[in-house]
């Protein structure tokens, strides 16, 4: 119980009455007032109001204080204040603001020194009287009269005049004029120091109830006239001056308001001049390449949350429009078509590049940027129907240019364009089938310097696209090397045979790799090549057996030895040039008619056209040897009209595509079977979905397309629908009723005996003790039928369960059932007598009776070390638990001032050389209430170990603090004893000045 504190008196005379103290205490106020307290005594002035508020006049004290300072502030306002008014608040000058807010400013440093002063001096009424009645403590109550006397003063009206000249000024700094800031910072001051009346919580300030929302207005309405403003400026103008606002505004916030408000003002700044002004000069900027004006714009727009949304969908209509600007080649006139398709990839691969550069330089690589980019550039490429084709093309010009070394740029640098032309488009399957004609041509009609530049882009494809995606380009790149190996050996053999014959040099493809027609290879070879034909036959047929050869007689390029009068002239040629001149121009020059040529060449009519080296040709135009041809070359080459480097006609295109839809039957159907093998039932509109997105990296195939294949599956009972519940599933195989029917390892069957281990499954009991969460009922009982029907054949289980399980969960719950249903077998009736081992017993029975005296003592020790390790094994587990062995501890140790004696360790556990003490605590805490802690590790003790534990700390806690409350209040009974005494023995005549 508190002791109560009795104060002295420290004067000889009677006291004076309260009304003499109060005179005391106002007058020295007044000095304060009037910056005379360097002759006023502390020491009477807080006796006097120690006095009134001792004898009950702390009311009284209280309210003359607060009355005192109202009238003081209310003089200084009619003195300091009302000369400084401004006229209007509209017209007010940054000289005549400034100075009505630097008087504020001094009536508010006065106020605060002076209650400074009062606080100390009535600190004894804040402690006794004004926090036993709940009242505002001095300082509180001096800022709350300040408050309702000079700021909310009705009959001047501060607050608005204020208010009005702090916006205005602030108005003058945004527009560019010289303004005091820091008195501008020390006014919002005033405003976030006094609290705002009539609120409960002290948090809530004038600055938040007044003066913010009315700088947010101003702002608001000063930068909606800003916005029109700039309204009529450039784009780059704009942006340079939006950056310049936001960097002014935060900068204002962090010198003059509350950091609260920075967002708030940023947020109307965003919306004012971005929000309402995102139609800008986007487009405008990156024609013109102004860089550093679109990462202004960027870092702007990245402010207000639909900013980038529309950046990012301005870009991409603009993208498209760039892309429909780009002739197409279609357009354009046929004997041009192949400058035409190169000059439409390179201006794609320009546009790309082009912002790809925007992305890294000026969006910061922002991922949704680049995804939109990406969009727009898919869109612009597949735009035209046949881009597969032309990209193609491309790679083909480019590598025909490395070939004959004329490409300007590196070829890395090239192909890595190319590529990046080649992940637009959707339909790769269609690129795959032009590249594979391209590079077939380029193989067999161009002679390949070098084979790393083709090996460079077959790599980069496989890279984007996997192996499946190159495997046929690289096969046929193995059979090309076959094909110089076997014309090697080939050569040999003619050389040893001595056999004399035309040179020949044969490259075997395989049929799956290139992409060839045998159909139309109806050629009739010359007489001169038969025998040579037929020799390469029979040497390549007696390597291979059981293959077959067929000729690709256009495809091929011959050297000829032509005399032209007294010169001899080689010249290259295709082979069907060289079948036309050994034929028909073999003997003299006489005139052969076009049509005598088609009907016994062999040579289907395009070929022939592109042979003769013409475009038209009509049934009665004729052709004969030109014995004049002159030339001062010695080796010829003459170019055949070939499709190899021009766009490809309707009717070939036609059958390209033919192809392509046929393979994508084919792959739509397999990634159908893919998705029902793993699913076993799904529905139609999500199995297409499925497959869609599945075959979405080779090509985008039509909704209309996979339904046909699924019907098509269905129709050859691969799938069946099921009519219930509107799905599609695959029928469960089923083994057929034929007794010479085996299951692939019925040989293996005869010698594997799978015990019958699950005899008595199928009653309820039996799956009682079975249950798993994770298994049902009906799912269970399919598995044993599965298991039994397929004789412990798991891999055949599996692929039969209708549900999706794994082989290890499959295998682990049918061995546990079988596992369970051993252990609840019933045991067979009756007993069966066994003589050795009834003998058996009886012989063991004897040795235990008849054991000697030192066998007997050996069991003894035996026993006593085996329960002794046994006993000392439990202590030590029951040690670790508690330590119920170590002595107590006082929770609160007393200080002493003597010497401190080294402490002997005593027994118990400890942690890095301290000893456990919450260990400790706790048995003192247990011995104190009269609990032996070595009685405490019993059965049922451990069984509620966790809520003794708890209930021990609670405890423990609770003495402590009951602990730290005695001892506070020992400290301060000691402390009014110390005060009384002080008070008592003060001498009359001491003083301490104010300072």
């Amino acid at each position: 119980m508190a002791t109560k504190v009795r104060i002295g008196r420290p004067f000889s005379s009677k006291p004076k009455n309260t009304d003499e103290q109060w005179e005391i205490i106002s007058t020295g106020m007044k000095e304060i007032f009037n910056h005379n307290s360097s002759k006023l005594s502390f020491e009477e002035l807080y006796r006097s109001a120690y006095t009134m508020v001792l004898h009950k006049d702390g009311e009284k004290l209280y309210q003359n204080v607060a009355k005192l300072i109202t009238e003081h502030l209310s003089q200084v306002i009619q003195l300091k204040i009302v000369p400084r008014f401004p006229p209007g608040h509209n017209d007010i000058s940054i000289t005549e603001g400034q100075a009505f807010l630097q008087a504020i400013r001094g009536t508010w440093d006065e106020h605060m020194t002076a209650i400074g002063m009062f606080s100390d001096l009535l600190k004894y009424m804040d402690r006794s009287y004004l926090s036993y009645k709940g009242l505002p403590l001095t300082y509180d109550m001096c800022l709350n009269v300040y408050r309702d006397t000079v700021i909310l003063s009705k009959e001047f009206s501060l607050k608005n005049k204020i208010i009005d000249s702090l916006l205005r000024l602030i108005h003058y700094d945004r527009e560019g004029h010289v303004v005091d800031k820091m008195l501008l910072s020390k006014i919002v001051k005033i405003f976030m120091v006094l609290s705002a009346p009539g609120v409960q919580s002290k948090l809530t300030s004038l600055y938040d109830t007044d003066l913010e929302g009315a700088f947010l207005a101003g702002s608001t309405l000063f930068y909606r006239n800003e916005s029109q403003r700039l309204s009529d400026c450039s784009a780059i103008e704009f942006f340079s001056m939006v950056k310049a606002r936001l960097d002014e505004e935060s900068t204002r916030v962090s010198v003059v308001l509350s950091p609260t408000t920075e967002k708030k003002v940023l947020d109307i700044v965003d919306f004012e001049l971005i929000t309402n002004n995102m139609d800008s000069g986007l487009i405008s900027m990156i024609k013109n390449e102004r860089i550093d004006a679109l990462m202004t714009m960027y870092d702007i727009f990245k402010r207000v949350p639909t900013g980038h949304p529309e950046m990012r969908q301005a870009l991409a209509a603009y993208i498209k429009e760039l892309g429909r600007q780009i002739p197409s080649p279609e357009s354009a006139e046929k004997s041009s078509k192949s400058n035409s398709t190169i000059k439409w990839v390179e201006a794609m691969l320009q546009l790309n590049m082009k912002f790809e550069n925007l992305l890294t330089t000026c969006f910061n690589n922002d991922t949704l940027f680049e995804a939109d980019i990406n969009s727009a550039m898919q869109t612009v490429v597949n735009g035209c129907q046949e881009s597969p084709e032309y990209v193609s093309l491309y790679m083909d010009h480019i590598l025909r240019q490395q070939n004959k070394g004329k490409l300007d740029e590196d070829f890395n640098i090239v192909a890595d364009k190319s590529i990046a032309i080649f992940r637009f488009l959707q339909e790769k399957d269609r690129f795959e089938r032009y590249y594979k004609q391209h590079l077939a041509k380029r193989m067999l009609q161009v002679k390949i310097n070098n084979e790393d530049s083709e090996k460079i882009l077959l790599s980069k494809l496989k890279l984007e696209c996997g192996y499946q995606f190159t495997s046929k380009l690289e096969g046929m790149f193995t059979d090309s090397r076959l094909s110089l190996d076997l014309s090697s050996a080939f050569k040999q053999q003619v050389l040893q045979k001595g056999i004399s014959a035309p040179e020949l040099s044969v490259s075997v493809l395989t049929s799956t790799y290139w992409p060839f027609s045998l159909s139309d290879n109806t050629s009739v070879v010359p007489a001169e090549l038969e025998s040579i034909v037929h020799s390469f036959e029979n040497f390549y047929l007696s390597k291979h057996s059981g293959r077959r050869l067929q000729w690709l007689k256009n495809m091929g390029t011959a050297d000829l030895k032509i005399s032209f009068g007294s010169t001899t002239k080689e010249v290259n040629m295709s082979t069907h040039c060289m079948f036309i001149l050994l034929n028909y121009f073999k003997e003299g020059n006489d005139p052969v008619p076009f049509s005598v040529i088609a009907e016994g060449s062999g040579i289907p009519p395009k070929e022939l056209v592109r042979t003769l080296q013409t475009l038209s040709l009509a049934q009665d135009d004729t052709f004969q040897f030109n014995t004049q041809f002159t030339s001062p070359l010695s080796k010829i080459k003459i170019l055949t009209i070939s499709s190899a480097e021009n766009a490809t006609d309707k009717q070939e295109r036609q059958q390209t595509l033919d192809k392509v839809n046929e393979d994508r039957k084919h792959q739509i159907e397999a990634s159908i079977v893919r998705i029902m093998k793993s699913r076993k039932t799904l529905e139609h509109n999500v199995l297409v979905s499925q497959v869609i997105g599945q075959l979405a990296s080779r090509f985008t195939p039509v909704p209309s397309m996979v339904k046909q294949r699924i019907e098509s599956l269905i129709e050859r009972e691969y799938l069946e629908r099921d009519a219930q519940q509107k799905s599609i599933v695959i029928p469960q195989l089923q083994r057929p009723n034929n007794q010479q029917y085996q299951m692939g390892m019925e040989k293996d069957q005869r010698a594997l005996q799978f015990t019958q281990l699950d005899q008595g499954w199928g009653n309820d009991s039996a799956f009682t003790y079975n249950q798993n969460p994770n298994w049902t009922r009906e799912e269970t009982d399919e598995l044993m039928q599965l298991v039994k029907e397929y004789n412990h054949r798991f891999h055949i289980v599996k692929d039969r369960f209708s549900m999706e399980k794994s082989m290890v969960d499959i295998k682990q719950r049918y061995f546990q059932i079988n596992r369970t249903l051993l252990n609840h077998r019933e045991k067979k009736k009756g007993f069966i007598f066994d003589a050795s081992r009834e003998a058996k017993r009886i012989e063991n029975i004897e040795r235990l009776i008849n054991r000697t005296q030192e066998e007997l003592d050996n069991e003894e020790l035996l026993y006593s070390q085996i329960k002794q390790r046994s006993n000392s094994s439990y202590d030590d587990r029951l040690y670790k638990i508690m330590s119920f062995n170590l002595e107590a501890t006082n929770s609160i140790g007393e200080k002493s001032a003597n010497l401190k004696k080294k402490k002997v360790r005593k027994e118990g556990v400890y942690l890095a050389s301290r000893p456990l003490l919450k260990q400790q605590k706790i048995a003192a805490v247990l011995e104190e209430y009269g609990y032996k802690p070595i009685r405490m590790p019993s059965v049922n003790v451990m069984e509620h170990y966790e809520t003794l534990h708890s209930n021990i700390c609670i405890l423990l806690d609770l003495k402590k603090s009951i602990d730290k409350m005695q001892l506070e209040i020992r400290n301060s009974d000691g402390l009014k004893k110390r005060t009384h005494t002080n008070v008592y023995h003060t001498p009359r005549d001491k003083k301490q000045r104010i300072n």
